[in-house]
């Protein structure tokens, strides 16, 4: 009696028997070993991660120094610019001042200038009227000489006549300590103070 056999597990009909089709063997075993080496690969190092992160915090950390010195940059531009203005400010008002300072000058200048103006006016004044004073002292002097010509003309012959009254036997001079009792050398004495004096008053009141 003989025994019946089980069909085999391959894909093949034709085939028959307990013995495996090695042809679906082989390539299942090739699906076992890719997915035995998918399943058990091995992770990935922290290694690389890490070098990502160091990278990334250095650029960061750049960042953060360029807008460091940019911020720092502008806020010295802003100072430099602030204390520009107020240079200018101050420059702005020197000059104002300069110009007022000027005009002051000029107008003591135009002051000054007018004053001498006037200074020569009055010593060209002054001059003519020493001029005419000593025109007018001039005269007046040549105005007592012929008075005092005509004194001492009169004053001799008042002493002529005494003299004469004399040789006759007549007193007819003149009594001591007057006017009349004068020689012509002290009426002429006289004459020249009262011309000092006449000088001296015409020469005050032209002041």
């Amino acid at each position: 009696m003989s025994l019946m056999r089980s069909p085999g597990s391959g894909s093949n009909i034709g085939r028959s028997g307990s013995q495996p089709n090695l042809a679906v063997a082989g390539t299942s075993a090739q699906r076992l070993s890719e997915a035995s080496s998918i399943a058990f690969r091995n992770k990935r190092k922290h290694g690389n991660e890490s070098e990502v992160q160091t990278q990334l915090d250095s650029i960061q950390k750049q960042i953060t120094d360029i807008m460091a010195l940019l911020t720092s940059s502008v806020n010295s531009q802003n100072e430099n610019y602030a204390k520009l203005s107020k240079d200018v400010v101050s420059i702005r008002d020197q000059m104002q001042d300069i110009k007022i300072i000027m005009n002051v000058n000029e107008l003591k200048v135009e002051n000054i200038s007018s004053e001498q103006k006037e200074i020569k006016s009055n010593i060209k004044n002054l001059s003519n009227s020493m001029q005419m004073a000593d025109g007018k002292i001039a005269s007046l002097e040549s105005n007592m000489n012929e008075i005092g010509a005509v004194l001492a003309e009169s004053l001799h012959a008042t002493y002529a006549g005494a003299d004469i009254c004399t040789a006759t036997g007549i007193d007819n001079r003149p009594a001591e300590n007057s006017l009349d009792s004068l020689s012509p050398t002290t009426d002429k004495r006289h004459l020249n103070t009262f011309k000092k004096i006449l000088k001296a008053h015409l020469l005050n009141e032209n002041k």
